[in-house]
Parts: structure tokens; C-alpha cells; sequence
């Protein structure tokens, strides 16, 4: 049994009424409708997926029918009780190893991006019945502290970590519980960690198309990699499929607009000097906090960002909330990941499915226009 998102597909082959069934069915298996208790009205349900009563009354019939539910006069619809057992309660443990909220431990992005995980942690428990269990865990522990806050994530059903810190305790555990791991998928884990990853290529896809859309002709890519930065890191990776995909859309896209700068403290200037002497059309900022120097560097250039020359990134976003004139860009979906998450260990935890069942989509970045990419008419390719 594949897991399956709770959305309506209007151009599937399968039937609305069809698709009701199994969402619905999936709301009893993970814990949303409770044995015993009463389901949603049938207006409820129609509003919530955008279809009509009368493909809700099919669905909910046809539930009826396979045992799934009762109908108690004058009551409404009702999950039968001896359909689907009363179900443990899952306990995720989320792990950091961040013991303070500092610039010093993480980016004020990645604090942006964390606290959405937190967010959709705490509203897939509410939507599915589990309980989230923040732990501190830090290697530079002393060892009893250590094996104490081991033993503290012990006894979750699942655990969570983000990125790559930690691998040594996320690989380790993962031979004895369900670990999952949020991280780029460009990067990859051991079989036993469940990667969970969001649609980078399709971001980069979007940003090409968009750009084709504004119509510029040339397009180009900042990148800041210091001197530590991996070969393969997730940034560089980007930049090439970015590249790639420009060029088969038919923009020019030459090497002297693939800037990748290593020196923090010189970055300014460096990149001052590319603006003035020559720059692409369009312009995407793959590491956002290359969006501020270069709106100050515009303005000191006298460019007007939006019309000689248009700025898109890939961020969170909070950050650059009331800037002039206003960024478009592209907001991973975090807080969207966790929510899935809580599903599938809520899932696995139940024993409604195994790990070898689970259908790890990757979510869709939003795009989230603003006016320095100027006036487009866009929408993105599904």
C-alpha cells in the first residue's frame, strides 16, 4: 500500500470517488479519523478537496460498503470500531545539535528553515496523533551525557535529523528504528536512513523557465563555495544543472556568468566589478545571502534592479521581507516535508505499511513573485 498525498487529482484516470476512498481510508489508517468517533460531514469533505457532495456520497458509500464505516441515524458517519484497531500513539524524536539559537551554530536562513520543520512537526502530530520529542545531542558530550540522550531517542519509534550533521549517531541508529533524514537530493545516505528530499531540479527547472518567460536572453548564476566546500556539494551541483538546462532553453549561458566566489571578505568588490563590466540579463542568486550586497551594489551602480537586470534566489524568503523593490523567489517547502514526515512514521510506526511501501515524493518549491524579475505572466510547468 503506497502512501499517498491527501490531494485530489481532477486529471487522473482514476475517479473522483475513487480518489476519495483511498485518501479517506488513509485518514482512518494513520490515526485522523478515530475508531468510534464521528468522520466530517460530506459538505466538509467537498470543500476540503474541491469536488462535489454527490462524488463524496459515492466515496463514502463505497466506504461503507468494504466495513470501513457506519452510518448511525440522525448521528452522522462513524468509523467502525472493529475496522481498524485503536492504534499507538508514534513518538518521533527530532534531532539538533544545536544548543543555542546563535549565528554561530546555523545561518539566519537555516534558523528560518528549521523553525518551519518545527512548525510542520507539531501539526502533522496534531493531524495524525503523535507526539514530537525535541533532543539536544551533541558529539562533544561528555560519553554519559551522551548515551543518556542516545538512550532518550531510543525510545521514539522514529527520529528525524536534518542534513548532514550527526551521520555518525543517524547511521547507527538507523539499524535499530525508523530514521529519517531531510537533506538535498544530491546528497545520498545509507539504505537504512529514509532520505527525505524536496524538488531541487524542478526549483532549478523553474527559475530556466521563468527566466525564459521574462524575456531575457542571457542568464547567469552567483554562487558563494569557500575554500572547505566539498567537490559535490548540493551548491555545485546546482550551478551545473542550472547552466545545463539555461542552454537547452536557448539562453546564452557562457562561463564568464557561472560566478562562483570563495573570499567572504572581498566578495563585495568582486562581484561589483562583474555587474559593471558585463552581466547576464537575468541573475539567480544560488546562495541567498548574496541577495543584500547585491541590491547595495546595484544601487551604487545605478542599475535598477527588475529592468537592467533581474534577481531571483532560492531562500526561505523571511529574510528579505521588505526589501525595494521586492524579491521573487523560490521557498522550499520545509514545513510541508515535516508534515509528510509525521505520516510515514505515524504509518510505519502503526504497521499500516512498511518502509519498502512508502512513495517519498519530493515537494515543489513555491514560487513567490516579487518585482525585481519586473512584470511576467507566469506559471509554473506541473
Amino acid at each position: 500500500m503506497k502512501i499517498q498525498k491527501f490531494v485530489i487529482d481532477k486529471n487522473s484516470r482514476e475517479s473522483l470517488p475513487d480518489q476519495l476512498v483511498r485518501i479517506l481510508r488513509q485518514r482512518i489508517e494513520c490515526g485522523y479519523y478515530v475508531p468510534g468517533k464521528k468522520i466530517d460531514s460530506v459538505r466538509m469533505i467537498a470543500n476540503a478537496f474541491g469536488v462535489s457532495t454527490v462524488s463524496v456520497q459515492t466515496a463514502l458509500r463505497l466506504l461503507k460498503d468494504e466495513g470501513a464505516l457506519e452510518s448511525i441515524p440522525g448521528s452522522g458517519l462513524f468509523v467502525r470500531k472493529d475496522f481498524v484497531e485503536e492504534k499507538q500513539t508514534a513518538n518521533i524524536a527530532f534531532v539538533f545539535p544545536e544548543a543555542m539559537i546563535s549565528p554561530n551554530c546555523l545561518s539566519p536562513e537555516d534558523w528560518i528553515t528549521n523553525s518551519e520543520i518545527h512548525l510542520g512537526l507539531l501539526r502533522g502530530a496534531e493531524i495524525y496523533g503523535a507526539r514530537i520529542n525535541f533532543i539536544y545531542l551533541d558529539e562533544t558530550m561528555p560519553e554519559r551525557l551522551l548515551n543518556q540522550r542516545l538512550a532518550q531517542i531510543r525510545q521514539n519509534n522514529a527520529v528525524l535529523f536534518v542534513g548532514g550533521q550527526l551521520a555518525k549517531y543517524r547511521n547507527m541508529l538507523a539499524k535499530e528504528m525508523f530514521v529519517f533524514n531531510i537533506l538535498s537530493e544530491y546528497d545520498i545516505t545509507p539504505d537504512d536512513v529514509i532520505q527525505i528530499s524536496s524538488d531541487n531540479r524542478g526549483a532549478i527547472a523553474t527559475a530556466v523557465e521563468y527566466a525564459v518567460k521574462s524575456g531575457c536572453r542571457s542568464a547567469g548564476i552567483v554562487t558563494y563555495l569557500d575554500k572547505r566546500t566539498p567537490e559535490h556539494h548540493a551548491l555545485r551541483t546546482q550551478a551545473e544543472l542550472f547552466v545545463k538546462l539555461c542552454k537547452e532553453a536557448g539562453l546564452k549561458t557562457p562561463e564568464k556568468y557561472d560566478w562562483k566566489f570563495d573570499d567572504q571578505e572581498n566578495i563585495g568588490s568582486a562581484l561589483k566589478e562583474k555587474l559593471e563590466k558585463d552581466r547576464p540579463e537575468f541573475l539567480l542568486c544560488n546562495y541567498s545571502y548574496l541577495v543584500s550586497d547585491l541590491y547595495e551594489i546595484c544601487k551604487e551602480s545605478h542599475l535598477k534592479i527588475g529592468k537592467d537586470i533581474k534577481i531571483m534566489a532560492k531562500s526561505p524568503g523571511l529574510i528579505f521581507q521588505g526589501m525595494i523593490p521586492s524579491l521573487t523567489y523560490l521557498k522550499p517547502p520545509a514545513f510541508e516535508t515535516a508534515v509528510d514526515i509525521v505520516n510515514y512514521a505515524c504509518r510505519l510506526t502503526r504497521g499500516t505499511i512498511s518502509v519498502a511501501d512508502l512513495d517519498l515524493r519530493k515537494n515543489k518549491y513555491q514560487l513567490i513573485t516579487g518585482k525585481s524579475t519586473g512584470e511576467v505572466q507566469f506559471e509554473a510547468n506541473k
